[in-house]
Parts: structure tokens; C-alpha cells; sequence
């Protein structure tokens, strides 16, 4: 991944995900936290000072002094 670096004191735990897409890369401000499970994907930007909630898929930006909570909850039908 050609991301640029995330900002000082970032807090990443275990079991995140952070990748490219199509769109690009996502950008990854200063003291940010993302607990785990979180999905990061994407050209996004996570502002400044940001909190993203635990298991949080993230397809959307996040604005600076902000919780990000965004649970994405897809229901397929059942194939026999």
C-alpha cells in the first residue's frame, strides 16, 4: 500500500483493516483511534482528532473532532 503515513499518535488495535480501493488510499489524520474490527477502505479522510466506533466498516469520511460510528449490515437471501 503506497498510503501516506497516518498523523502522530494514531491508535490502531488489533484485527483493523486499512486498504486501497479503486478510490484510492485512505488518509489517516493525528490522534486517532480505531479500535477493533474496523473496516477502513477507500480514498477517505479521517479528520483530526477522530474516534472510530469498534467494528465500524467505513466506506465514508470522517470529519475532524468527531465519532465515527457506521455499521454496515447487508442481508443476502439464502441459496439451497
Amino acid at each position: 500500500m503506497n498510503a501516506p503515513e497516518p498523523g502522530p499518535d494514531v491508535w490502531i488495535n488489533r484485527n483493523v483493516t486499512v486498504g486501497a480501493t479503486h478510490s484510492g488510499d485512505p488518509v489517516i489524520g493525528s490522534r486517532v483511534a480505531i479500535p477493533t474490527g474496523a473496516v477502513v477502505v477507500g480514498g477517505i479522510a479521517i479528520g483530526d482528532d477522530s474516534v472510530i466506533t469498534a467494528n465500524a466498516l467505513l466506506p465514508i469520511a470522517g470529519p475532524p473532532n468527531s465519532t465515527v460510528h457506521a455499521t454496515r449490515s447487508v442481508i443476502l437471501p439464502r441459496r439451497f
